[in-house]
């Protein structure tokens, strides 16, 4: 008996179409979502890996990199602009910093000169702006000049963070690095830092492969989106930005001022001890000198003791010479006594000479000593504690302020 053959029937036949269909459609959605997702993650590890580099370099040199205006690589250290190129030589990488389509990235710095030292906010100048152990005002710009970048500063951590604190007192300008929520003035804020990734291209159809503010963001006008802009049709870069208090927390500066303000007082401490001291010194000094006074007054008595002695016994030899001559001889010891007792006191008298010329030169050493302690103590140390006094007091008040 021959078995019957059956194939799909019309409703088999269209349900099997309509599961491809669906799956058909889940897989044109799935599959791009999913090559978006991986090309996201590309461009976002590339991204924290150039804010990272410069965060590194902030710490390292004690300022933010120019950007590269001329894809060399390098920053462009001699006409500093605060948009162009992320400066990727500069920063270690070997190779230009681009997203996971080979499109390059944007970087934009704060550039706020200030007024003074301790105002200027240009981030990419390494400048002394913040000096706790010297005395004096760094007064203006034009007074101390820029440090030579390839000079590392002693206290650069220190400068880039009073730069840090003067860029954040400053206020919103909109001449220095900004953001802006699109079409919202009042979410203006300026930044140290901007990385900009460009997606994937063109979105909003205009200028280049930047969209929003980022593709018009210019030296003469550094604006750039907020990070929080959201990414659709017409915008899909994405932007990371660093914030003023965000970098000063980063790099320590807290705990770094914190440290210099508390050291600064044990510096005041020693210079009080020392003046202390030198002021017993000089106590010390003076009662020497009294005392050689006082010596030289008792050298005086045994002078007048020595004199009268040297006369008594002059006056024996007189008298027993006398005697020697009416007695024939027969007081001739005791002339010969009297004869020893003025050589003895013409000896005192000598050795109490002697004695007042020394404390004489003891008293009069004494006095110049104490003179030129007192001169030293005056002239010099007096006013160099009262700069040490009052610069440690403003330096203090530079860790907790930015006047």
């Amino acid at each position: 008996m021959k078995r019957r053959q059956r194939g799909f029937s019309l409703v088999e036949l269209a349900m099997s179409l309509v599961a491809m269909g669906a799956i058909t459609a889940v897989a044109t959605q799935v599959v791009p979502a999913l090559r978006r997702s991986s090309t996201d993650a590309a461009s976002v590890r590339q991204l924290d890996d150039a804010e990272a580099a410069l965060l590194a370099f902030s710490a390292a040199h004690g300022r933010l990199p120019c950007p590269d205006t001329n894809a060399d690589g390098f920053e462009d250290t001699g006409s500093c602009g605060a948009v162009g190129g992320v400066p990727y030589a500069t920063l270690g990488f070997s190779a230009p910093v681009v997203n996971a389509v080979g499109l390059p990235f944007k970087y934009g710095v704060y550039l706020n000169p200030g007024t003074t030292l301790r105002t200027n906010a240009n981030l990419s100048r390494s400048m002394e702006r913040y000096r706790p152990s010297t005395g004096g005002d760094p007064g203006s710009i034009g007074d101390v000049g820029l440090v030579d970048q390839a000079i590392a500063s002693s206290n650069r951590r220190l400068d880039f963070c009073q730069a840090l604190r003067a860029g954040m007192s400053a206020g919103v300008n909109t001449q220095y690095l900004y953001i802006e929520n699109h079409g919202l003035v009042s979410t203006r804020k300026n930044v140290p830092y901007v990385l900009v990734d460009p997606g994937t291209g063109n979105m909003d159809l205009l200028d280049d492969q930047f969209d929003g503010y980022n593709a018009g963001a210019t030296n003469a006008a550094p604006r750039f989106e907020t990070p929080t802009r959201s990414r659709g049709l017409l915008y899909d870069d994405r932007v990371i930005v660093g914030y003023f208090d965000q970098m000063w927390e980063r790099l320590g500066c807290s705990a770094n001022m914190a440290t210099a303000g508390r050291a600064l007082p044990n510096v005041e401490t020693t210079a009080a001890l020392l003046k202390q001291s030198l002021k017993d010194y000089k106590d010390q000094l003076e009662l020497a000198s009294d005392l050689a006074y006082a010596n030289n007054f008792s050298a005086g008595a045994d002078i007048a003791g020595a004199t009268a002695d040297l006369a008594a016994a002059a006056s024996d030899v007189s008298n027993n010479t006398s005697k020697v001559i009416t007695t024939a001889g027969a007081a001739a010891a005791a002339l010969t006594a009297a004869v020893s007792s003025v050589v003895l006191s013409t000896a005192a008298l000598a050795l109490a000479i002697a004695n007042q010329v020394f404390t004489v030169q003891m008293y009069d050493g004494a006095k110049q000593d104490v003179r030129d302690m007192g001169t030293l103590v005056d002239t010099k140390f007096n006013p160099m504690y009262a700069d040490i006094k009052a610069n440690v007091q403003k330096a203090g008040e530079r860790v907790y302020s930015n006047k």
